[in-house]
């Protein structure tokens, strides 16, 4: 039964990549793997530290709820990634961060301030043993002001935020019982160039048992996925009419989910447990799981990263209690790399870097953030440096340039960092 449910994973994902090859979509795999070459190693050129004291959430002068929340972070779960960011398209050198804290979504507009001379900033400044030292920025920075993007219809506290790639696409969020609030996004001149949004909202799923929730987009911003890990549910949504199209049930608590991109938005890799299963919603049998494989010795896994990197969207990497970031390719179901020990505690978020081929982005329950290389199962080409508390989101996706990553995230101190990293090739 294993054999046959493998097999037929593989041959789902070897249909969808040579369809699209031979519609022209995109060249195998196997041609961008050797067009593209890896990354020797990961050059650093901006680290920014800033606070979240400003806001235009306030009445009177005195604070309301959304300033409290942004001063002081909701704990939610130790796992839940609460950030995204996207890339400005009106400045190259800008990104937005979105973040989530109680019933609040928050935007911050973080500018990667050039030389003189038209080259980047300084190269940053290293401290004990190799860390990255952050670069504090104030809080009153022109495009670095913190404005309310919205707030839950349920007034519950918000799990996990989504964005996609595409422009037009919306900002989801998801609270801790499922319901899903989405905002469209805007550009706005007059609030200091930072985004704005209109409320849209979708019925929940009130009688579900409180826990974390994550939210999926497709790149069309057609469709909507929604995982809840108390009642075990994956939720096909068509975003168009709000509706579920389809309900699947996983068999451990899901920890984390993320999209293949070489599925055509249809799998989804999910952590359960101390496996990882994935899910195609064109798949009738075994309630959609086409595959599961078992990782570590029955520790959870808490994170899952995919990527877009050319050659590598066959990819998927996990982490969790062990320790160790596990290398999954789907064509195969088998690990291709274990990079053990990457951090001192639990790996909690995990990011795949899209320039730097080869290299992952690890936090865990800590304050501290690595990048390494996995293939090399090392972070000595790579970098590293702390947080002034434990990580509340991180976030990674190639900047307006395509020759860089932004890596984004926010600690519970309610400080945003943001860097800007290069490939070594």
């Amino acid at each position: 039964m294993k054999f046959s449910i493998r097999k037929k994973a593989q041959s789902l994902f070897a249909t969808a990549s040579f369809a699209r090859a031979r519609r022209g979509d995109m060249p195998p795999a196997t041609v961008l793997a050797v067009n593209v070459p890896d990354a020797v190693g990961v050059r650093v050129s901006h680290l920014i530290k800033r606070p979240l004291a400003n806001t235009h959430a306030t009445t009177s002068g005195a604070p309301c709820d959304a300033a409290l929340a942004l001063l002081v972070p909701s704990p939610g779960e130790h796992f839940a990634s609460r950030c995204a960011a996207t890339v400005r398209e009106d400045d190259a050198n800008a990104s937005v961060i979105y973040h989530a804290s109680g019933k609040y979504v928050f935007a911050t507009s973080v500018t990667f301030e050039t030389a003189s001379n038209g080259d980047d900033d300084a190269e940053v400044k290293r401290g004990k043993e190799g860390s990255l030292q952050p670069r504090a920025t104030p809080a009153t920075t022109r495009n670095a002001q913190t404005t309310v993007v919205g707030e839950m219809f349920t007034g519950r506290e918000i799990q996990s935020l989504y964005v996609a790639r595409n422009s037009s696409s919306l900002i989801q969020a998801v609270d801790d019982v499922g319901s899903v609030t989405y905002w469209s996004r805007g550009f706005d001149a007059d609030t200091a160039n930072v985004e704005h949004a209109q409320v849209h909202t979708r019925p929940g799923f009130d009688y579900c048992t409180p826990g974390w929730s994550g939210a999926l987009v497709s790149d069309d911003g057609k469709q909507s996925f929604i995982v809840q890990r108390a009642n075990r549910w994956i939720s096909w949504v068509d975003m168009e009419t709000g509706r579920a199209i389809r309900r699947m049930c996983t068999f451990l608590p899901p920890f984390d989910a993320k999209m293949i991109f070489d599925s055509d938005d249809r799998v989804l890799a999910i952590a359960e447990g101390h496996q990882l299963a994935m899910y195609d919603v064109r798949v009738n049998e075994k309630g959609g799981c086409v595959s599961r494989i078992s990782l570590g010795y029955n520790k959870n896994v808490y994170a899952v990263a995919t990527s877009r990197g050319p050659g590598l969207e066959h990819i998927v990497a996990c982490g969790g209690e062990e320790r160790v970031v596990h290398v999954i390719d789907v064509r195969t179901l088998g690990a291709a790399e274990r990079w053990r020990n990457a951090l001192k505690y639990d790996i909690t978020m995990l990011e795949m870097s899209e320039t730097s081929k080869g290299f992952v982005y690890v936090a865990g329950l800590d304050c501290e953030c690595v990048c390494g290389n996995w293939r090399a199962q090392s972070a000595e080409d790579g970098f590293a440096f702390r947080a002034d508390s434990r990580w509340m989101g991180l976030t990674a996706l190639p900047a307006f340039d395509d020759r860089s990553d932004i890596l984004a995230g926010w600690s519970e101190s309610g400080h945003i960092y943001a860097a800007r990293t290069y490939p070594k090739l």
